[in-house]
């Protein structure tokens, strides 16, 4: 999509431009039919006060249709956004699994896991929703064993 010189010259005064001025260029850019993304790439703005911004902007359906064949709209594809954490998690897990039955046999290092799963969400080091699903082990205590 071609923009006009008044557009262009906004762009370039960005930096020079108040807080109104940036919000109406970003608003007056949505009102032309640009994405977001493409927005995002003429004026350093993130996408979250942008759309503040342009709440109440509402796009034609051609505009809207525009949209989707400039981009390549990928509605109704699922789009895996935690891939890459996911594989981290599952290394994390892998390493701590081989780890396991050497750190078992030792009691103390079983008594301060447990403590720290019991306390971290009472101190704020992570929530209650963040602990570790408990993992069934056996503790030795005077001789009898304990679940």
């Amino acid at each position: 999509m071609e923009l006009g010189s008044e557009f262009r010259s906004r762009i370039e005064e960005w930096e020079r431009l108040s807080r109104w001025e940036r919000s109406e260029l970003g608003k007056d850019l949505r009102r032309l039919g640009l994405s977001y993304g493409e927005i995002m790439v003429l004026i350093p703005v993130k996408k979250s006060t942008l759309a503040t911004w342009c709440r109440d902007v509402r796009l034609s359906e051609e505009q809207v249709r525009a949209i989707r064949e400039r981009t390549g709209s990928r509605e109704g594809i699922p789009r895996d956004t935690n891939r890459r954490r996911r594989t981290e998690i599952s290394l994390v897990r892998i390493d701590a699994l081989s780890q396991t039955p050497v750190l078992m046999t030792d009691h103390l290092w079983v008594a301060g896991a447990l403590l720290f799963w019991a306390e971290a969400p009472r101190h704020g080091i992570i929530s209650r929703w963040q602990t570790p699903i408990p993992v069934p082990c056996v503790c030795s205590f005077n001789g009898s064993e304990h679940t």
